[in-house]
């Protein structure tokens, strides 16, 4: 029974060698009764699950030959980034919980592990000097009590570098589009990883200029992937969401916000609408502080 439950290597007509499912799953002898109810969800399911073991895999492309495609995310009143307020306040009178009191729960070692990066970059820019004449004990003391505040909200100076971080920590671990356009566009980070391990002459020809090197590698990942984010209400944004997705595209030069932009109706007319396309990489209005569309 158990040889029939073991993938053999055999010759293909081909020529080359393959394996060849266990009988036990493709053989119809009447006996899988004995081990499956007849006409069982269990049997269809592991006897696709065995056969596709067998298939055989196409050749994998390299990144010059594979496909451009675009990834498109539609937007409408979704949270981009979740605003400091909305983290350490209760959400109603009958809660005692704060949003971050319960991703901390959720996630405890990933929250004490940003505290100790937060309290590095703390240490590196503070410039106070501490008494030397200090017991050890007192040092103590008043290290654990200036560690409280990165502990509760994950900064102790209330300076923006420091709050932005809590609030990227926390819009990571919950439903908002930050999360998503961060986690898609590790397709980039992936193709320019891919075509560098491919290409090893690339790095070889740009000899140590990192910034040609990665200029090349940014090249292809644009050649390859685009991701596109379809803002309906974008044009009608207020200051704290145009802030949220100004800062989506500083952190994400390439990624694309497609919106319409609205010009006002001419008197006893209707308005007109033209489809409109930036990225991270498009010119500010002065006047109005916007991007300029690329379209």
């Amino acid at each position: 029974h158990v040889q029939r439950l073991l993938y053999h290597q055999v010759d293909s007509p081909d020529g080359r060698r393959t394996l060849r499912a266990p009988p036990f799953f493709t053989a119809n002898n009447g006996n899988e009764s004995q081990f499956f109810p007849v006409g069982g969800e269990a049997e269809r399911r592991l006897s696709f699950f065995a056969s596709s073991l067998t298939t055989a895999l196409p050749e994998p492309l390299p990144v010059d030959a594979m496909p451009t495609f675009t990834v498109l995310v539609p937007h409408y009143s979704e949270k981009i980034l979740l605003s400091l307020r909305e983290i350490i306040r209760e959400e109603d009178q009958n809660t005692r919980v704060t949003l971050l009191e319960y991703l901390k729960q959720l996630h405890p070692v990933e929250w004490d592990n940003f505290v100790k990066d937060t309290k590095i970059l703390a240490e590196e820019s503070e410039t106070t000097t501490f008494d030397a004449t200090q017991s050890t004990n007192e040092k103590s003391g008043n290290k654990r009590t200036d560690d409280l505040p990165f502990y509760c909200i994950g900064f102790k100076t209330a300076a923006p570098e420091y709050t932005l971080r809590t609030r990227i920590w926390a819009s990571l671990r919950a439903q908002t589009l930050y999360r998503t356009v961060s986690g898609m566009m590790n397709y980039s980070k992936a193709i320019k990883l891919l075509y560098r391990v491919e290409n090893p002459q690339i790095v070889q020809r740009f000899a140590g200029n990192t910034d040609r090197l990665e200029r090349e590698l940014e090249r292809m990942s644009r050649r390859k992937f685009k991701f596109t984010v379809s803002m309906q209400r974008y044009a009608k944004f207020n200051k704290e969401e145009l802030e949220n997705a100004e800062f989506l595209l500083r952190a994400y030069p390439d990624l694309q916000i497609a919106y319409l932009d609205e010009e006002p109706a001419p008197k006893g007319g209707d308005p007109r609408l033209f489809s409109t396309l930036i990225d991270g990489h498009s010119e500010i209005d002065e006047q109005t502080g916007k991007r300029k569309p690329k379209f």
